[in-house]
């Protein structure tokens, strides 16, 4: 839903996709995948691919996921140049370039993403890197990707994870409409569901087996 729903003039209809879902799932290489369709597909002039983790170590995990998939792929590792040291992955066709960013380490100036990718919302010290990267950086972008994806966190409602989380349940709920944004939630209820069952299970686990 994510890339094939679009408006009528053939751009996307979701701009923000939250995501929720349990430890073990393929999310790195998730956001790595979509990191790199972005910088090398998107048919964006000068593409700016912004993947944001909330420290050094989880920022190089998401790096290694990508820049792997540069050095294994022959038609990716033509045209994409990895920069290990500055943890920057650099596509020159498009004048693009995809970089890791973690909280301690990122710039707030001059930065026009095409897409922001957010992993671990949840461990965020708190909301000033995802709204120094979303807060008006889509000015410049025809049809710019935010994707937050994460796992579930401390219930902290000032926290950003709890309130972007809140917007993604109210959303599905049919409680508030917005209709650029996408919320993806493999969740299970502490109340009615039971962790024995093994339907439960495979409902909230899309990648198990």
């Amino acid at each position: 839903p994510l890339f094939g729903t679009l408006t009528p003039d053939g751009t996307r209809q979701y701009r923000t996709c939250y995501i929720e879902i349990p430890k073990k799932q393929g999310k790195t290489e998730l956001c790595a995948a979509i990191a790199l369709y972005m910088l090398t597909n998107d048919g964006e002039a000068g593409p700016e691919v912004y993947a944001a983790a909330s420290d050094r170590e989880q920022a190089s995990i998401l790096y290694q996921a990508a820049s792997a998939m540069v050095r294994a792929n022959p038609a990716l590792a033509r045209h994409c140049k990895c920069l290990d040291s500055r943890k920057r992955i650099v596509y020159a066709r498009k004048n693009g370039f995809l970089q890791v960013l973690s909280h301690e380490s990122y710039t707030k100036h001059g930065l026009s993403p095409s897409c922001v990718i957010i992993d671990e919302i949840h461990a965020h010290p708190d909301g000033e890197l995802y709204e120094t990267l979303t807060a008006g950086t889509d000015y410049a972008r025809r049809q710019q990707v935010v994707m937050v994806i994460t796992t579930a966190g401390i219930y902290n409602k000032e926290s950003i994870w709890w309130k972007l989380r809140t917007k993604a349940q109210q959303v599905k709920a049919g409680l508030i409409t917005d209709p650029r944004f996408l919320p993806v939630l493999y969740l299970a209820d502490p109340e009615a569901d039971d962790p024995t069952d093994e339907a439960l299970w495979a409902r909230v686990n899309p990648s198990l087996g």
